[in-house]
Parts: structure tokens; sequence; C-alpha cells
């Protein structure tokens, strides 16, 4: 090997070497920059969290005092009460009493009138005694006292039918979530690339090699492999079938979708120009349209409907179906409260899924659940 060979190999290395230190440096910068970012929330989800407590804690207080200052104010009530009563009874119970001991003198009085009296000298008539005795004696009947008494009726009954009042009254965590900081996804890369004179329907990005994407213009047959460095095609690929939507695994194999279909279609052993095998590997039971990978890379996700996107009716149900890798169905989300002709989906870093009907103007972030997280409208 000539020394000029040797040279331009060194120089060679060193270029790369500078560029991998460039990328190394710019990576540090944003590695610190996100630990402050992190420390930053931890410090903001520490304070927050303290202030829920605190406010949770100060709304059961005030309501354990109004409680207290109730339940005080209703044992006053039957204390007062009660006393109120018993002084009553005590006042009765003493007038009784009394009308007792006088019953019991004139019933005394009533048997020594009924005995015979033995008096050698009498100073009045024995009749004139009894008379007087009998005048001093109220014969009228028991009549029974009328006291006004009043009783207090408590009844213990279920305060709260169900526990939803009571977390209103204290503060239920679950009526509001605000998310913490926005999500922004970061502009990873921006490349210029050579366009045909039809308009890009389908794009996926090759994660195996960072600098390949595959793009499909006009959901035509021809797949063009871009280099994102300089926008040059590396290579192409023309399957036997229309393409709607193509994604791309972590080990390279194409997937595909086409117009109006039920399969998922995987593209083999393609190496430079030509048409390439093609093996199906998903026949659902709906037309699937979007194609995408999930963020770990484990799942293929689509998107269906229950009639064809080409058709005039507008579909009733739509659908995200969870794939593995394999092809075997995963999951179902049917989407509650939408449906239309879906187009393109994907997995939004906050592990939402993000929709896009072009026909109504429309972008929607759904939940695993197939609610509505949020939308977009076509401005």
């Amino acid at each position: 090997m000539s020394s000029k060979t040797k040279k331009a190999k060194k120089d060679n290395v060193k270029v790369k070497l500078r560029k991998g230190r460039r990328v190394f440096e710019k990576n540090i910068v944003l590695a610190e920059g996100e630990i402050r970012k992190l420390d930053d929330m931890e410090n903001t989800l520490t304070e927050d969290k303290q202030k829920v407590l605190t406010k949770i804690e100060g709304n059961a207080k005030a309501m354990k005092d109004l409680v207290d200052t109730y339940k005080n104010k209703l044992c006053k009530n039957v204390h007062e009460m009660h006393d109120r009563n018993i002084v009553e009874i005590h006042k009765l119970k003493t007038i009784i009493k009394e009308d007792l001991e006088r019953y019991k003198q004139d019933k005394e009085k009533c048997e020594i009138g009924l005995k015979k009296q033995d008096v050698s000298k009498p100073l009045v008539s024995e009749k004139k005694v009894l008379k007087m005795m009998s005048d001093s004696m109220d014969f009228s009947d028991f009549k029974q006292a009328n006291v006004k008494l009043t009783k207090v009726m408590f009844e213990a009954k279920k305060i709260f039918e169900d526990d939803r009042r009571m977390k209103e009254l204290i503060g239920g965590l679950e009526t509001r979530i605000e998310t913490l900081n926005e999500i922004q996804n970061q502009i990873e890369k921006v490349a210029t690339i050579e366009c045909p004179l039809k308009e890009v329907t389908a794009l996926a990005w090759n994660r195996e090699n960072d600098e390949e994407y595959w793009a499909c213009y006009g959901a035509g047959k021809d797949l063009i492999s871009i280099n994102t460095e300089d926008g040059t095609r590396l290579q192409y690929i023309t399957a036997d079938f229309r393409i709607d939507d193509v994604t791309v695994l972590h080990d390279g194999t194409i997937l595909t979708t086409s117009p109006d279909s039920f399969c998922i279609k995987r593209i083999e052993n393609f190496a430079g120009d030509g048409k390439k095998r093609t093996r199906t590997i998903v026949e659902c039971d709906i037309y699937l349209h979007g194609l995408t990978l999930s963020l770990d890379g484990a799942m293929v996700v689509a998107c269906g409907t229950d009639t064809p996107n080409y058709a005039k009716t507008k579909p009733k149900v739509t659908t995200i179906i969870e794939f593995s890798l394999q092809g075997h169905i995963l999951g179902r989300i049917p989407l509650q409260g939408v449906s239309g002709k879906v187009y393109r989906i994907a997995q939004n870093t906050d592990f939402n899924y993000v929709l896009t009907f072009p026909k109504e103007g429309r972008v929607y972030s759904m939940t695993s659940f197939g609610e509505v997280h949020g939308y977009l409208l076509q401005s």
C-alpha cells in the first residue's frame, strides 16, 4: 500500500473522528440540558404534591370543624331539652307527692269517722263532727297531670348514598388532570429530496438506518429509498399492488397496506431495483389504511374502517388494531364518538395514537381506550 493511500485513509479517519467529536459535543449539551429539565420537573412535582396534600388536609380539617360544630350544637339542644323535661317532671312529682300525702290524711279521717264514737260527754254532737270532717276533704277523683313534655327523636340516616358528595366536599383528585409540561418533539432531521410530479402519499423512516427513508408517490406501486443526508435515491422497489401506507421495522423489514384492502403485506428479499416478492402477514375483517410501528418497536398498529375509504358512504366504525410483528392480533380499540375516512396513524410520545381524517379536516389524539384525548382543526 502506497504512502499516499495510507495518508488518504488516515485523513478519512480523522474526518470521521472530527465529525464524531462534534456529534458527541452536541449530545453532551443536549443530555445535560435534559438532566436540568428533569431536575426542574422533579422539584415541580414535589412542590405540587405538597400543595395538593396541604389543600386536601385543609379541606378535610375545615369539613371536620364544620361537622364538630354541628355535632356540638345538636348535642347541646338534646341536653337542654332533656334538662327542661326533667325540671317539669320534678315539679309534677312534687305536686303529686303533696296530693298523695293529703289523700292519705283524708283517708285516715274517713277511717276515724266510720268508727263508732264512744264519748261519754261529747262537746258537740257526732253528726256535726262528721260534717266538719267531710267538709275538710276533697272527694273528687284523681286527675292525671297534663304536663307538656318534648322528646328528641334522632334517626341515624346514611349521610351519603355514595362517596361522590364526600369527594366533592374534600376535593376530588380525578376532576382535572393538568399536564406538567408540554411535549415538544424536537426536529431530528431536515432533508430536501427530489420528488416526481406526484404528491408523497406515504413516508417511513428506517430506524435501523436513520439516514434512509422510504417514500411512495401518488399511491402507486413504487417505493423509493431516499438518503436524508443529500436527498438522493438509494434504491427503489416496484410492488405488484398499489401502496397505501408503509412502515419499516427495526430490522429494516418493509410492511405496507394497499388502498381499501384487508391485508398487511411484507416485502421480502429486496436488494437493488426491480420487482420483489411480497407475502401477506395479516388478513383482517375491516379495511386497513394507515400503518405505523409502536414506539417500542414491539407492535405494528393499523387504523381501519368498516367501509372503503374510496367509497361514497362514510364509515360508521373506525378501529385501531394492534398486531404482533408476526401479524397476530393483540388488541382492538374501537374509537368512541369518532368515525370517518381515516388516513394515517402514528403513536405519540405520550403513547396516545394520532389519527388523521383529511375529509373532516381533523387530527385526533386517541387514548388506548379509544377515547378522544384532543384534536386539531384544519385552519
